[in-house]
């Protein structure tokens, strides 16, 4: 098996073919939206975050298995067009602990992390700039409000609770009452 793990979108859209799916913890990192989004949940007038890796913590996500071959090869090409492989992000191999068992071992693993040099590497803005920016972005491929959501129910799905993001939704929340964003209808994400 070659293995990806998705910590954002890739967990709940996938868009390649894989033949196992299982829980996973990248140690030594955690999930933090430090890059901006101008074309897939925002635009270059409003853009919006996107969630990345940085130094710290852990960070529960999916770990998708290939096969080697085809399938792997596939994968992969997809997968650095989609996470902007030499632009926006560089895969990089990393020990991931495939599935909740304790003690299960470490397996190498591609994982996607922004390039600190991209003109879209935005560093961990404050709470309240988080929750607006997630609050108004929408783009090609839907709205970060949607995006949040969706991360958040996979890690529900997998049984992980990450009281940050916990409450970075009720900060978007408030800004969509208090009218920073307008009103938009609850995401549903559907299982992959």
């Amino acid at each position: 098996m070659i293995w990806f793990f998705g910590y954002g979108s890739l967990m709940f859209r996938p868009e390649f073919t894989y033949t196992r799916r299982e829980p996973a913890l990248l140690r030594g990192y955690h999930r933090c939206y430090c890059s901006y989004s101008v074309s897939a949940r925002g635009t270059r007038e409003t853009p919006s975050l996107m969630m990345n890796l940085a130094p710290g913590g852990e960070c529960w996500g999916i770990a998708f298995g290939c096969r080697e071959g085809d399938e792997a090869e596939a994968a992969s090409a997809y997968l650095e067009k989609r996470e902007g492989v030499g632009r926006a992000n560089r895969r990089v191999l990393m020990p991931v602990q495939i599935g909740r068992a304790a003690g299960a071992p470490l397996t190498a693993t591609w994982v996607f992390q922004s390039i600190t040099s991209s003109p879209n590497f935005c560093g961990v803005q404050p709470l309240a700039r988080q929750a607006e920016l997630i609050a108004a972005g929408r783009g090609r491929i839907g709205t970060a409000y949607d995006y949040l959501a969706g991360v958040r129910l996979e890690l529900e799905r997998i049984g992980v609770r990450e009281p940050f993001l916990e409450e970075l939704a009720e900060a978007v929340e408030n800004c969509r009452r208090a009218g920073i964003a307008p009103p938009l209808p609850r995401a549903v994400a559907t299982p992959a």
